[in-house]
């Protein structure tokens, strides 16, 4: 009788651990910006710059122009700025003085923080348990969306269409039982 009343027991113990302790959950943005979550914002942020295209920009001077829903398009401008002038292009302040217009429009700078855990949350009670993860991942993606156009400052005409550039970057950590892995794509340039 001693043995099945063990085993009863087990198994009750186990069904508890495996039923109800699994969740996802999704969060937004934590604020301050973690060191991580800046380098995806900036990366992602590069990865986007890169890909805009025009006239050949080689000793011309630009004026850019940024619009956002939020404070980071002065860094988008500012990291596109820099990509433009890696390319040879000269920018200024004064859109009189630009040959072309580069209008920029920030449609995303962010990012996503989604969550799986199976295990057994932290629990305060009077002997307060820690949390004990069989199977946890955090997964954290920035995606920097830019639209862009550029515009003949002197004849105030499109040149070529409005485009869009797009850079995502993603950090993801996992633990298993007792050990820990990372694995994220902000070395992997352009």
């Amino acid at each position: 009788m001693r043995p099945l009343g063990f085993l009863i027991i087990i198994a009750l113990s186990l069904a508890g651990l495996v039923s109800g302790c699994a969740t996802v959950k999704r969060t937004g943005t934590e604020t301050p910006r973690s060191a991580t979550e800046q380098l995806l914002l900036s990366t992602a942020a590069e990865r986007s710059a890169t890909q805009i295209e025009g006239p050949d920009f080689l000793g011309v001077p630009l004026y850019l122009e940024v619009a956002g829903l939020t404070n980071d398009a002065a860094f988008a401008k500012e990291t596109v700025a820099s990509e433009l002038q890696a390319r040879g292009a000269v920018i200024v302040t004064d859109a009189t003085k630009a040959t072309y217009t580069v209008k920029l429009l920030v449609q995303a700078f962010g990012t996503d923080q989604t969550e799986s855990f199976l295990g057994i949350p932290a629990m305060n009670a009077i002997v307060p348990i820690p949390e004990i993860a069989l199977y946890k991942r955090r997964r954290q993606t920035a995606r920097s969306r830019l639209r862009y156009i550029v515009i003949d400052t002197r004849t105030g005409q499109t040149v070529g269409q409005a485009q869009e550039a797009e850079g995502k970057t993603t950090s993801t950590s996992w633990t298993i039982l007792f050990f820990a892995f990372e694995r994220s794509d902000m070395d992997d340039r352009p």
